[in-house]
């Protein structure tokens, strides 16, 4: 596994909040779409339904996919998110291959199932349905948010780039429901851990 961490960052204003930085390793080969238009394309899907077959453990489950992506004119980022809905996964979804991928723009180097993992307060966001996915910004800045909402905390993941950038970045900001009058007790500060997931040649079996 190869991860290029190129800047993280962690402190407190009332959230926690981890900022990094993204770059597709081993070179930029993979060039975005036509791109006449000034500033950054943003475009997301659709949820799309389909069965995991007999994949093992989840066996005619329905698997929910949803994609987006950031064109800056130099490169398009697309990034997938997954879940299986199972009721047998109630009240949590299962993310058997990961939740957050990126297909594009390449599949070698991160993961395009599952590249990033959020560990907040010893548990995977992943296990919650996210609340919402959605656009924030076109144009001069490219941005869009991914947001869940737990019992314990609010997370909000938001991408983020700019015209002809090659870097994409992420920000991963958690919001404890614990807080009071925007001040959080010490015994209910959350943690955060990441899991960054990369196969430089690709994923062989």
């Amino acid at each position: 596994m190869g991860v290029s961490l190129m800047n993280m960052t962690v402190y407190w204003r009332q959230i926690l909040t981890v900022a990094l930085m993204l770059a597709v390793l081993n070179g930029l080969s993979v060039s975005a779409a036509d791109n006449d238009e000034v500033g950054v394309i943003v475009e997301v899907g659709k949820w799309e339904v389909r069965s995991l077959g007999e994949y093992p453990g989840h066996e005619s489950h329905q698997w929910q996919n949803l994609t987006f992506s950031l064109d800056t004119g130099l490169i398009r980022y697309r990034i997938k998110y997954a879940y299986c809905s199972d009721p047998s996964h109630a009240p949590n979804v299962a993310t058997p291959e990961g939740y957050i991928g990126m297909p594009e723009p390449r599949w070698e180097n991160w993961y395009g199932h599952g590249f990033l993992y959020i560990i907040v307060n010893d548990k995977d966001i992943g296990a919650t349905k996210p609340t919402i996915i959605r656009k924030l910004e076109h144009g001069e800045r490219g941005s869009v948010q991914v947001v869940w909402d737990r019992d314990d905390v609010q997370v909000r993941l938001t991408f983020l780039t700019f015209p002809k950038e090659t870097a994409l970045l992420a920000e991963v900001a958690v919001f404890p429901i614990a807080a009071q009058n925007f001040k959080i007790p010490a015994d209910r500060m959350p943690t955060i851990r990441l899991r960054l997931v990369a196969y430089p040649s690709a994923y062989t079996h």
